[in-house]
């Protein structure tokens, strides 16, 4: 996120499961849009309208070998500056070997009042990062 502003923070509620990811939008069942994440992997989302007042949402990462390369080094010359020389020269070899393998699935179902208002929003994100696999699941309520 960079810096704490107004523009900065709505554009991540936005960008993620939260009530204003839906701000501003005309939804209809098959929509995509791509977004970048808070980990900043560049993200595919597609948009399902239910007829129960729900709008489902899932997301897959989609990025290129070449943009997870870069992404890669970007990350190393900002955390180990001093090891980013020697990553650049060996990376392509660790990423053919699969150690630097990034999948991610999100699922978000948004429920809807009858007055058009958010009632519920219910996300599981898995991720598998170098082999480490992670399940997160949340539900936000309304407070009523």
């Amino acid at each position: 996120m960079g810096q704490l502003t107004e523009q900065a923070i709505t554009q991540q509620m936005q960008m993620n499961s939260s009530p204003f990811a839906l701000n501003g939008k005309t939804i209809s069942s098959g929509m995509k849009d791509e977004y970048f994440n808070q980990q900043g992997l560049k993200m595919k989302r597609t948009y399902s309208v239910g007829q129960d007042g729900t709008i489902q949402t899932t997301s897959t990462i989609d990025m290129t070998p070449q943009e997870t390369k870069q992404m890669i080094i970007d990350q190393v010359e900002k955390l180990m500056p001093a090891q980013a020389d020697m990553i650049k020269q060996n990376i392509d070899a660790v990423i053919s070997s699969g150690m630097m393998k990034f999948n991610m699935d999100i699922k978000d179902v948004y429920t809807m009042q009858a007055d058009g208002w958010m009632k519920s929003i219910t996300s599981e994100a898995i991720s598998d990062t170098m082999g480490q696999k992670t399940t997160v699941k949340s539900t936000v309520r309304l407070k009523q």
